[in-house]
């Protein structure tokens, strides 16, 4: 948890082992949820983290593989691309299923099936194939 927002100290971070990347300007209720996701072993990263994670991803491969990442979206659900778009954005499960007007308990469904369809395991290659695939994350 920090208050720099900048895209070197979140690399310096994560070379180091950090499990996320959170803003201390967050709500204390996303704090309370990522201190327990992350004890659960998950990633946990600011929305604006997982932009610039996203970002640099689909830099460093030059831009390569949208084809392919169309592919791969093209096997979701209508309501699982909605589920991956939030996401990729740094919503939470809580978050995607107020804007979705769905359970959390739904979204964490729809993302099992998200990460099953896109052979990935975390929210931020959500958030790559989104952006390769020109749906990029945006503001929640």
């Amino acid at each position: 948890m920090t208050s720099i927002d900048a895209e070197g100290q979140l690399m310096r971070m994560l070379l180091a082992g950090a499990s996320g990347y959170l803003l201390k300007d967050e709500s204390p209720a996303r704090i309370v949820d990522a201190i327990h996701r992350t004890a659960l072993g998950d990633t946990v990263f600011s929305a604006q983290s997982t932009a610039q994670l996203v970002r640099r991803a689909v830099e460093a491969e030059g831009g390569a593989g949208r084809q392919a990442a169309n592919g791969r979206i093209a096997g979701l659900t209508d309501r699982e691309r909605d589920v991956a778009i939030l996401v990729a954005s740094g919503a939470t499960n809580q978050e995607v299923g107020a804007e979705l007007h769905i359970s959390a308990g739904t979204v964490k469904t729809h993302l099992e099936q998200v990460f099953a369809k896109l052979g990935v395991r975390n929210r931020v290659q959500v958030g790559v194939i989104l952006e390769r695939a020109g749906l990029g994350p945006r503001d929640v």
